[in-house]
């Protein structure tokens, strides 16, 4: 059973707020999308962070208000392996790929917007965009109070 998305609002609201100073790379053509999917599916450390994860599939949205990501496969142990994005043209900018393909991440038991997706964000951000940018981003996240750790664990 899927995990209740009980911070999507304020994700959202963060995010945005983010956006309006870093919103990173333009991405003007569904090609180059796919190239930076690309590049960062060949990349060394995101092979070492998320090694299940074969393909990235890029659309252009027509027919989509908004970006979305379906994932197409999934391992036994719930790790997506093949993930499909849909970048209308509003969206093609390096903050709103990273979060579709954030969303491909996401385990499929696991809230949409929970603590593990602002914490992916937060890593794909530092190593795409750059230090600053995550940092400013945890900002956004403790602004709104959005969750991105692990809850801690009560000790008996």
């Amino acid at each position: 059973m899927k995990e209740r998305d009980n911070q999507r609002s304020k994700l959202y609201k963060a995010e945005n707020m983010f956006r309006k100073t870093y919103k990173g790379k333009p991405l003007p053509s569904v090609k180059d999308v796919e190239k930076y999917c690309a590049s960062l599916l060949k990349s060394k450390w995101f092979k070492r962070k998320f090694p299940r994860l074969q393909v990235i599939s890029v659309h252009d949205g027509r027919g989509h208000r908004r970006a979305v990501c379906y994932t197409d496969g999934y391992t036994l142990d719930g790790q997506p392996t093949v993930i499909t994005i849909a970048i209308p043209l509003w969206a093609r900018n390096e903050s709103v790929v990273l979060h579709e393909i954030c969303h491909g991440l996401i385990q499929k038991h696991k809230a949409w917007h929970g603590w593990e997706f602002a914490k992916i964000m937060t890593m794909l951000i530092q190593n795409r965009m750059g230090k600053e940018e995550a940092k400013y981003l945890k900002d956004c996240y403790k602004e709104f109070r959005v969750k991105y750790k692990a809850p801690r664990k009560i000790s008996a």
